[in-house]
């Protein structure tokens, strides 16, 4: 475990791994990612999730394979959700 999440953020984002079936290690990267931007945005690369990618608060998602619209659909769920816990102070 990252020494900067507690117990309970850093089980908010198993949680969060186990619902989108990914590994904890990319949530716990695109986590970081989130929060140098308190959660508005995010420039990952993440090999996971496709590789380089961007997310932005509002409905902008890119990955690297631009038509894995199954892939854009993961990442911005991912984010959305993680993005709401970083805005609840549950992360």
């Amino acid at each position: 475990m990252n020494e900067i999440f507690t117990d309970a953020s850093f089980q908010n984002m198993i949680n969060v791994a186990n619902k989108y079936g990914v590994s904890t290690n990319a949530v716990t990267d695109l986590t970081q990612r989130l929060m140098s931007s308190n959660g508005t945005m995010a420039q990952f690369n993440i090999p996971e999730l496709g590789g380089g990618g961007q997310w932005m608060q509002g409905g902008m998602t890119m990955v690297g394979d631009m038509f894995n619209n199954n892939l854009k659909y993961l990442v911005d769920g991912l984010c959305v959700d993680l993005s709401n816990l970083i805005h609840q102070g549950a992360i």
